[in-house]
């Protein structure tokens, strides 16, 4: 079937700039064919982009973006399809959520520590909608803050690992974090494979079932697109790509819809 789709669309719940209806409505007016809404550790937007949908006539595809750490690698999976009413998958998010609001405070101390003070209110209400406060969040805030010149100079200097004000947070085996997508009828992928380390977890996750690779996303180079092909055909996976829309775009970065359809056949 003809037509194009961006797979990895975040809205204002998770550090998006674009409401759920702002977003599928600037799919809309691209010309999309379908979209996924992957927020971040949450699933308490699809209710609504559900609905918005249908009222909208373009296809949202339920998902999530959980994000998994261990040590120095960290590997986002995505969930398509995901059944929002699943327990098993709300309780697991819960516990993330709350494990995110302590892992804060405690980055919050370590940077009053040294000499930089936050209020925990301040970076609430600049979030907005979003569920949890994370490092995105503190590093927006010190940069609105003049605290740094760049967010970027936030986590170099100070939230990213091995830094001052960084906190290891509590994690779930990997091969569980999979399992919760999978128990909620979810088809998973591994999200911008480039950092973090994440390419080195691909065979594990691969035995553990992982159905998907991000390929295409704006911080993959064409060198990049060319090597995720490579280890995307070794193993089977299904190529998936999107604008990860922190920027506030949409469409930005798309597959064909035939991608839609080969995860589909991948719904168990």
């Amino acid at each position: 079937m003809a037509g194009k789709a961006d797979l990895h669309v975040r809205t204002t719940t998770s550090g998006g700039k674009l409401s759920p209806a702002a977003a599928l409505g600037l799919a809309k007016e691209k010309g999309l064919k379908a979209i996924a809404i992957v927020e971040h550790d949450t699933l308490e937007t699809l209710p609504e982009v559900a609905g918005l949908s249908k009222m909208m006539n373009i296809e949202a595809i339920p998902g999530v973006e959980l994000i998994y750490e261990e040590e120095a690698r960290e590997a986002h999976i995505i969930g398509y399809f995901v059944d929002w009413h699943n327990s098993r998958l709300l309780s697991e998010i819960a516990r993330t959520q709350t494990l995110r609001i302590n892992r804060a405070a405690e980055m919050l101390e370590k940077l009053d520590g040294l000499g930089l003070h936050i209020v925990y209110e301040d970076l609430l209400r600049e979030a907005g909608s979003s569920s949890v406060i994370s490092r995105t969040h503190i590093a927006h805030h010190m940069f609105r803050r003049r605290m740094v010149k760049s967010q970027s100079e936030a986590f170099e200097k100070y939230l990213a690992r091995g830094k001052p004000a960084y906190v290891q947070s509590e994690q779930t085996p990997v091969y569980v974090v999979l399992g919760f997508v999978q128990d909620a009828g979810g088809v998973t992928a591994l999200a911008h494979p480039k950092f973090g380390n994440a390419e080195k977890m691909i065979p594990q996750l691969v035995e553990e079932g992982l159905n998907g690779l991000e390929v295409y996303h704006p911080n993959h180079t064409k060198s990049d697109v060319a090597h995720f092909t490579r280890v995307a055909d070794k193993y089977g996976l299904v190529k998936v790509g999107g604008t990860d829309s922190g920027s506030g775009c949409v469409g930005e970065v798309t597959v064909p819809y035939k991608t839609v359809e080969q995860l589909k056949k991948k719904i168990k």
